[in-house]
């Protein structure tokens, strides 16, 4: 409810036809997310609730009756816990698999590219239709590439801004971002972001 209530509206212009182009780096991921300052401003309420609850005395005496909230207070902790946990979960998911969809992207295209069509086609004559029918599906496959290229080209600055952000807004209320043995996360986008602009250039070339 609270992805749907708050993530971006995208008005359609009237008279414009509508083109739908995946983003690829955002495949498995919501594509449109709420301000990452609401997610924010959720985790610290929840917090500041959890204080709330730990300055709760217990027990507690009405009358002649003595009253023992640890029980309650611990499941009232519990399900803020869990709560919490909704929101940094999301973030963390969305973060993880959208730089593994970039780090594939990069791999699949480097692999894709690293015959080149020119060479190819360069020693084309006296080909059987077998060879010949292989060398055009790898041009369309290299065209696919130089083609997925081109789009995500346009959405990679937004792309690795989102993550950077969900990393900061994770790491202001220490949440373990990544595993054991794995790179720091902003380094992963840094380096990541890096392959892309290199692939760029092959792509380029």
């Amino acid at each position: 409810k609270f992805l749907s209530e708050n993530e971006p509206k995208t008005e359609k212009i009237e008279g414009e036809e509508e083109v739908k182009r995946e983003n690829i780096l955002l495949k498995g991921c919501r594509e449109f997310i709420p301000n990452l300052d609401l997610f924010d401003e959720k985790i610290t309420n929840l917090k500041q609730i959890q204080i709330e609850v730990s300055k709760i005395q217990t027990p507690v005496e009405k009358a002649w009756i003595k009253i023992d909230l640890r029980n309650f207070i611990k499941a009232l902790e519990v399900k803020i816990n869990n709560w919490i946990k909704v929101y940094t979960d999301f973030l963390t998911i969305e973060f993880k698999t959208t730089l593994k969809n970039l780090k594939d992207f990069n791999t699949r295209t480097n692999m894709g590219l690293k015959t080149n069509p020119k060479d190819v086609f360069a020693n084309a004559e006296n080909l059987n239709e077998r060879q010949k029918e292989k060398n055009r599906n790898l041009l369309m496959k290299v065209m696919k590439h130089i083609s997925e290229m081109k789009s995500v080209k346009g959405q990679i600055s937004t792309v690795i801004e989102r993550m950077r952000n969900m990393v900061v807004k994770l790491k202001k209320h220490g949440i373990q971002v990544i595993e054991k043995g794995e790179d720091e996360p902003l380094q992963a986008i840094e380096a990541s972001e890096g392959g892309f602009n290199e692939t760029e250039k092959t792509v380029a070339e």
